[in-house]
């Protein structure tokens, strides 16, 4: 059999965010490339006779929404190809990939055909690996529940795909559809999840492809994990084995011959989360986990992300300013996330009587605010007045659609 070589998700080009100086590369960008090359050499180790890129590899936009623009991208792309190419020459082997939802088809049809012969971009196609038989389909991706729009793959040996599934009760491609695949195909290599696991919601040849290495699009890959919740008032932690990785196919039919080969990364990914119901509790959670982090001797070495279940206005106006106190420690995000508490109950919201009166927006903003006592609501009310309701865009005769 064909020894292959499965990794997904490592995001190079989210980290590609406008620098005014074209020669000047993003710390954390140069980091990730730093990450892809010595999993890369890990992957070599193994010897593949080829390997297969399961989608998200070269995104399209950066994690704060931007297109990435061609002068940041070819700032990290010569890179990416060199270090693609001198692996495909070192091992002798060839490398397939699929298109992921992050990612740019002019950039998959660049890599082509700059790595002449050695790099093949195939969309919704049958390829033949050394006799293997597999399925190369691009990303259907979208939010929801959602099918494969009549799209029918023929039987094969392998599907490669980058879906989202529906597990732990989230919506995905529908439950089955994924159970037809898996009878047409004698085994499926998912990407997309950032998760490794073996025989996903029961279907033994399933199989859910890890992140390759950590970047910006984290998700629930973590190192180290801290919770602090307002119901117990305690910091719990957890500490488990890099998430991070890739997994050899020794033989298609033999779920025993495929496994996950490791990669632990330079830094230590530390997740932290936060449940309050108003802002003195999140900034207390903040501040209880950070000053245990702090005194770690592995400080430096933490690259964190923060969850928490507050507005983005307590996010930007009380807990950012919080952490950039702990300038030692690397915080690379603080992210809202939703998170089922039970809420003291608070009076419901007073009327409001608009009818027949002009208001400025101020007077506007006052009536509104003074008219909620949820304090969660009115950080939700505040920030559509500072970032929807402005002057500068009530003064505007036209709004975009």
């Amino acid at each position: 059999m064909t020894r292959l070589v499965a990794f997904s998700d490592a995001h190079l080009l989210i980290q590609a965010e406008w620098i005014s100086d074209e020669e000047v590369k993003l710390p954390e960008a140069e980091e990730v490339l730093d990450d892809f090359s010595r999993a890369i050499k890990e992957v070599e180790k193994v010897k593949p006779e080829a390997v297969i890129l399961g989608g998200d590899i070269f995104d399209y936009r950066t994690k704060s929404g931007r297109k990435v623009a061609h002068r940041e991208g070819e700032k990290y792309m010569p890179e990416i190809r060199d270090i693609l190419g001198n692996f495909a020459e070192n091992c002798n082997c060839k490398i397939y990939a699929i298109k992921g939802n992050h990612d740019s088809i002019p950039v998959l049809k660049s890599v082509e055909k700059m790595l002449h012969g050695k790099f093949f971009f195939i969309c919704d196609r049958l390829f033949n690996i050394n006799g293997l038989r597999v399925f190369f389909m691009k990303s259907r991706y979208e939010p929801g529940d959602y099918d494969l729009k009549g799209f029918e793959p023929p039987s094969a040996d392998l599907l490669v795909m980058h879906e989202q599934l529906p597990v732990s009760g989230m919506p995905g491609l529908y439950i089955d559809l994924l159970h037809e695949l898996s009878e047409r195909f004698k085994l499926i290599i998912n990407g997309h999840m950032h998760f490794y696991e073996k025989s996903i919601l029961g279907i033994p040849n399933v199989i859910q492809l890890p992140a390759f290495i950590p970047s910006r699009e984290i998700k629930n890959s973590w190192m180290y994990k801290y919770r602090w919740s307002y119901e117990s008032d305690t910091v719990d932690f957890q500490e488990r084995q890099s998430p991070f990785g890739f997994i050899v196919i020794e033989d298609v039919e033999d779920l025993n011959k495929v496994y996950f080969k490791r990669y632990t990364p330079q830094y230590k990914i530390v997740h932290v989360e936060i449940v309050g119901r108003k802002p003195e509790e999140y900034l207390k959670g903040l501040k209880k986990i950070y000053d245990i982090l702090i005194e770690r001797e592995d400080s430096e070495k933490l690259k964190i992300w923060v969850k928490v279940n507050a507005s983005k206005i307590v996010i930007d106006k009380l807990l950012w300013p919080e952490v950039r106190k702990y300038p030692n420690l690397c915080t690379r995000d603080i992210l809202h996330y939703l998170y089922p508490i039970e809420a003291p109950p608070f009076p419901p919201p007073t009327e409001l009587k608009l009818e027949g009166k002009a208001f400025t927006l101020s007077e506007l903003e006052e009536a509104v605010m003074s008219s909620l006592r949820d304090p969660l609501k009115k950080d939700f009310a505040k920030s559509l007045f500072e970032t929807i309701f402005t002057p500068e865009r009530m003064r505007r005769k036209e709004i975009d659609k």
